[in-house]
């Protein structure tokens, strides 16, 4: 087989290669800087500017404080924020973590369900408040968090509709989507 294919190569016609393909490799080319040039537009739009820096950096001092479980410290240091970002989904979800974990170590029973009921509030804040092109992961995670909020509190239907709200927006190869499914079945609901 090798010796057949080296004996029909024609150093005449291989030498002319190069010019015939010389326009796709041109197209080539350009298309590849446009498409440079495109992401580097793109990096420069979603750059990040001081104040979403500065905003990003509390977040995530605020995670920080709530996985100490210093829960009093977070949510001081979230309602500042939310004084400065009246609008901003993140802030709202992680007030809605703050008094969904609170509540979790609470020993009263009506403390816990106030601190829930102040939660689901926060979610649906963060729900209201985010774009769901923007944001897209602040809401699906706002809805879970509902959910279950909901499913404990034994608000079966209204649960079920934050589940529903999360499996109608993402693929079932998301690892949201399963929680959702999984949620869902053990409200005794249908797929």
């Amino acid at each position: 087989f090798v010796p057949n294919m080296l004996t029909a190569i024609d150093p005449a016609r291989e030498s002319k290669r190069p010019a015939e393909y010389a326009a796709a490799v041109a197209r080539h080319k350009e298309a590849r800087r446009q498409a440079q040039q495109a992401r580097a537009t793109e990096a420069a739009a979603a750059a990040p500017d001081a104040g979403t820096s500065a905003l990003l950096k509390s977040l995530n001092d605020v995670e920080d404080l709530l996985r100490l479980k210093n829960y009093e410290g977070a949510e001081a240091r979230l309602a500042a924020l939310k004084n400065e970002h009246r609008e901003d989904p993140r802030v709202y979800f992680l007030l809605g973590q703050a008094a969904s974990l609170s509540a979790q170590d609470a020993i009263d029973g009506e403390l816990q369900e106030r601190r829930l009921v102040a939660a689901l509030g926060h979610f649906r804040q963060a729900v209201l408040f985010a774009a769901s092109a923007t944001d897209p992961a602040v809401v699906l995670r706002a809805h879970l968090a509902s959910g279950r909020i909901l499913a404990h509190l034994e608000r079966k239907d209204e649960a079920a509709k934050e589940f529903d709200a999360v499996i109608s927006k993402t693929t079932p190869a998301d690892r949201i989507h399963q929680e959702a499914l999984n949620e869902k079945r053990k409200l005794g609901g249908q797929e």
